[in-house]
């Protein structure tokens, strides 16, 4: 599956983090981090999506929540984020969510299914 990229200009990060948290809701995801020197850590495997956030309380914070309810629930915060990047497939279903770091950390937020969420019928 050939795939496209979307960069999300800085200005945009909260509106679109935002429409695609409402539309991703309880997708199922994976979120890798790879560190600058290449070491790749999963931080959470075919958990569902609750939200991903862009946060300014004077330092900038791009949050992944992941989880099943509150109770059972993880927050990966990616601190100094400098790019967002989506990768959909060619009918533009997202595929993923990159987020690049100031110290050159990328995590991924990798979707289980790449659908759009029209297509879904009510499944996630």
């Amino acid at each position: 599956m050939a795939l496209r990229t979307r960069q999300i200009p800085r200005h945009r990060w909260r509106e679109e983090l935002d429409s695609l948290s409402s539309s991703h809701e309880g997708w199922l995801v994976r979120v890798n981090v790879t560190s600058p020197n290449g070491a790749v850590e999963t931080a959470a495997r075919d958990i569902p999506l609750r939200r991903v956030s862009a946060l300014d309380n004077g330092e900038a914070i791009i949050a992944v929540d992941v989880g099943r309810d509150a109770t059972a629930q993880m927050t990966h915060e990616v601190l100094q984020p400098v790019e967002v990047v989506v990768e959909e497939t060619e009918t533009a279903a997202v595929a993923s969510l990159i987020v690049r770091s100031a110290d050159g950390t990328r995590t991924a937020v990798e979707f289980r299914s790449a659908m759009r969420p029209e297509e879904v019928d009510g499944v996630a």
